[in-house]
């Protein structure tokens, strides 16, 4: 936890979001189809410095939530603010422009890397696209400063990703993430598909790059163990909608909301002693 100060500047500011989807519909049905509020009515902030752990059970709309923020898919309504920019408005290149502020990194390593490509140019890949940020002659240095950044030996650039353990493979999406130079990182799950005894050296490089880059960060998870290691406010999502919003200790200690309640109670690997100062 980084400890940051409520007096830090807000960089992404979200209200009232909501994103739907068409239901599915039986065959031959001829009339319009349903559509389904996978968020509904979102509102969060996030602060320059800060972690922002968001938790709920699955299919509640978190990693449906994390495109949305990252405009990979675009919101039904509401409102996206990053640093001051309105993020929901924008299109084209204005669009591509503001979304350097604000990346993603994926669950999955083994899915989200492509196979064809070296470890090298998938992070050298984000620079091509933003031709203005890099010039082409510095792209070899600036793939060595960032597979140095996560913990990468700059010599492996040319393999490929199956040459690589998952945890590396996680370490290159977070290269690939950092190399546009963000103001916030959306994590969707980082660490939910690795190893434990990997899970605990990617939480640790996720909390030393925030601190050295000064980022603010969205981490999603549904082990609530890791999110008390890693955030500062803990915000729980359930049926696409925020029901309970609060510190580290205010969630784990003194839950409201029933369902902030079934999650603590299904996470065996908490440790339930109340903190100092917490109701006994």
């Amino acid at each position: 936890m980084t400890g940051t100060p409520a007096a830090s500047p807000v960089v992404l500011d979200v209200t009232d979001l909501v994103k739907h989807h068409p239901a599915a519909r039986p065959v031959g049905l001829r009339r319009r189809a349903d559509r389904i509020a996978v968020v509904n009515g979102v509102s969060l902030s996030l602060r320059r410095g800060e972690t922002l752990g968001l938790v709920g059970g699955s299919g509640c709309g978190k990693s449906t939530l994390a495109r949305v923020l990252t405009a990979v898919d675009r919101p039904t309504s509401g409102r996206i603010t990053v640093l001051g920019t309105r993020l929901d408005t924008l299109r084209g290149r204005a669009l591509r422009t503001a979304r350097r502020t604000i990346q993603l990194v994926f669950q999955d390593p083994y899915t989200c890397l492509d196979p064809r490509m070296t470890a090298g140019d998938i992070v050298r890949e984000p620079l091509l696209i933003h031709r203005d940020l890099t010039p082409r002659a510095d792209h070899r240095r600036r793939v060595g400063e960032l597979f140095e950044l996560v913990g990468l030996n700059p010599d492996h650039a040319d393999r490929r990703p199956h040459e690589f353990s998952g945890g590396q493979r996680q370490r290159i999406g977070i290269a690939r993430a950092l190399a546009l130079r963000p103001r916030i990182l959306v994590c969707d799950e980082p660490v939910s598909a690795l190893d434990v005894s990997v899970q605990a050296q990617i939480v640790n490089l996720f909390t030393s790059l925030q601190r050295e880059l000064g980022l603010a960060c969205l981490f999603i998870a549904h082990d609530l163990a890791v999110v008390e290691h890693v955030a500062d406010r803990v915000a729980v999502m359930d049926q696409g909608r925020i029901v309970e919003q609060g510190t580290v200790s205010q969630i784990y200690d003194t839950p409201e909301h029933p369902c902030t309640r079934a999650l603590l109670n299904a996470s065996p690997t908490l440790d339930r002693t109340p903190r100092a100062g917490s109701p006994s």
